[in-house]
């Protein structure tokens, strides 16, 4: 196994659609033990917005990271996303060193990439809240630069009956667009607007600047995505520290390094990426707990 993942297709489909689905990306064990960690997250998850106890009164760990949707009297408070997953789970730390997934980085950004944020996107059976049509950040850059790429990986089918992502192709060529008149103008069902099924195991990876968002989920079964995201040093340095941007980086050598130490996957050769991941247990904490690099 190499570093290199994207061939030529792949980088000329993301630089003119702003997206690309990489089938069977993850072997369907470790989709597996990804799905059961989930769920795991989703029975220990506080009540409700901001409790301090999940349903069988345990206590739940910094419970700010649980975000809620309120869909009313009839089915309440919904949970739809975990933000700082590592810092809630080792296993979703080993995916993140997966050598293909940040090979993938690396052929869109080279070994200049920095990590944002990572988040669990949950769309419970027949309760899924639906995301409203967005493109990432707030264009501090500006609104003809590269804002970051987005990685999710799937651990469910995902198809329009079960809240898939719905993308506007080359929608990230054009800057900043005024979606609430688009969206007053058209309807939910935005022109070019087109559905991003998966299957187990796929990966999909879609610009920041792509218009994209997802309805509801109203079939019985879940839909589940793991998102990892990514800048290049050059957009952020002058917005961020260097001790930020470096706490960060340091997020995928920890990711690396525990992935190999955790000998689950003997065959594997590991991403070389050039940082120290030799952390104490107190820098380790740090560095999960580093705010994301937003922009």
């Amino acid at each position: 196994m190499t570093d290199r993942t994207l061939n030529r297709e792949d980088l000329e489909h993301y630089e003119q659609l702003g997206y690309i689905v990489l089938r069977d990306f993850v072997e369907q064990h470790e989709v597996a033990t990804l799905r059961n960690e989930v769920e795991r997250l989703i029975e220990h998850a506080p009540v409700g917005p901001g409790a301090a106890t999940d349903l069988a009164g345990r206590r739940v760990e910094d419970p700010q990271d649980f975000a809620f949707t309120d869909l009313g009297a009839t089915n309440g408070q919904v949970l739809n996303r975990i933000s700082r997953p590592f810092l809630h789970s080792p296993i979703v730390l080993r995916s993140y060193g997966h050598p293909r997934l940040l090979g993938a980085a690396a052929d869109l950004y080279g070994t200049g990439l920095v990590p944002f944020a990572e988040s669990i996107v949950i769309k419970m059976p027949e309760r899924g809240a639906p995301f409203a049509w967005h493109q990432d950040g707030t264009f501090k850059s500006g609104p003809a630069s590269e804002r970051g790429v987005n990685f999710g990986l799937y651990l469910h089918r995902a198809d329009p009956h079960n809240g898939c992502l719905f993308v506007v192709p080359e929608s990230h060529r054009r800057g900043q667009i005024d979606l609430e008149a688009l969206v007053a103008e058209h309807g939910p069902h935005l022109p070019g607007s087109i559905p991003v099924e998966a299957a187990p195991g796929d990966l999909v990876i879609h610009s920041r600047n792509l218009v994209h968002g997802s309805f509801a989920n109203n079939a019985p079964d879940p839909r589940v995505t793991v998102y990892f995201g990514f800048h290049t040093r050059a957009t952020i340095e002058n917005l961020y520290t260097d001790e930020h941007i470096e706490e960060r980086r340091r997020c995928i050598g920890l990711a690396i390094r525990e992935r190999g130490d955790s000998g689950l996957h003997p065959s594997e050769i590991p991403f070389r990426y050039p940082v120290d991941s030799d952390l104490s247990p107190a820098e380790r904490d740090r560095v999960l707990r580093a705010p994301p690099l937003a922009v």
